[in-house]
């Protein structure tokens, strides 16, 4: 039997279960980020553990109503998660059953999930290799007349409006009529021409 070094090195063999001694590669240095914000932080959780305010607290009308304005928006929703914010737009967007819903396989499961949750069938079309972000030379061949809303996720270090020609990403679907979703749980608050 071969055993990769990278395993050996990350996994430990406890009887018959492989036990995690770390990342087997890092996604993200989220202690780099929270030396600079960290006390902010542990002050912000301590505030709402004092309060017992845990569902809908006043923190949360505080972060949408600073999220509004960054994001471009007229009011923003705090969410559970990630996929409760998919979901909800696509219930927002009147998106169910027979419905399409074109998107990209390049995003965390929730996108693909999300859209099945609400019975409606993902139609996936590929990714442009120096953005990481939909290929909307593609988008227009993929819209059928059941297609009822796109959701052009890509990569957080690339939001989907912030990297090459924005405008492309949402000419065809307001030609087409189309609504545009997706979230941003990962790049909260994306700016046109941020970079990384």
């Amino acid at each position: 039997m071969v055993q990769s070094s990278l395993l050996s090195d990350n996994f430990v063999g406890r009887g018959t279960r492989l036990e995690s001694t770390g990342p087997l590669f890092p996604f993200v240095d989220l202690q780099a980020q929270f030396s600079l914000i960290g006390a902010e932080i542990l002050d912000s959780i301590s505030a709402v553990l004092e309060k017992q305010h845990f569902i809908l607290g006043p923190e949360v009308g505080k972060l949408e109503k600073e999220l509004a304005p960054l994001t471009g928006c007229s009011c923003a929703v705090g969410c559970a998660s990630g996929s409760d914010a998919l979901l909800l737009s696509l219930l927002a967007m009147g998106v169910g059953a027979n419905d399409e819903v074109i998107t990209t396989p390049f995003t965390f499961v929730a996108t693909a999930s999300s859209i099945a949750r609400v019975n409606a069938r993902p139609v996936f079309i590929d990714i442009e290799p120096e953005t990481y972000n939909m290929d909307v030379r593609q988008l227009q061949a993929a819209i059928t007349p059941r297609t009822r809303a796109i959701i052009p996720h890509g990569p957080p270090q690339y939001p989907e409006d912030c990297r090459g020609d924005p405008r492309r990403q949402v000419r065809v679907p307001s030609r087409a009529g189309m609504p545009l979703g997706g979230g941003a749980c990962r790049a909260s608050a994306p700016r046109r021409g941020a970079r990384g």
